[in-house]
């Protein structure tokens, strides 16, 4: 992959029904890692939904 939008055909809907997003970890402990949030995961803190 060549940045965090370019996922192919995924396209996962969070447990709220919205399509998911991308992230990339900068985090000491996993630097670069993608994982799939919700676009609310950051608003409302412990969300629940991330892969």
């Amino acid at each position: 992959m060549n940045d965090d939008t370019d996922v192919g055909d995924l396209n996962p809907k969070c447990l709220c029904g919205i399509s998911a997003r991308c992230f990339t970890s900068w985090t000491d402990s996993n630097p670069g890692r993608r994982l799939w949030g919700c676009y609310n995961y950051r608003g409302y803190g412990n969300y629940g939904f991330f892969r």
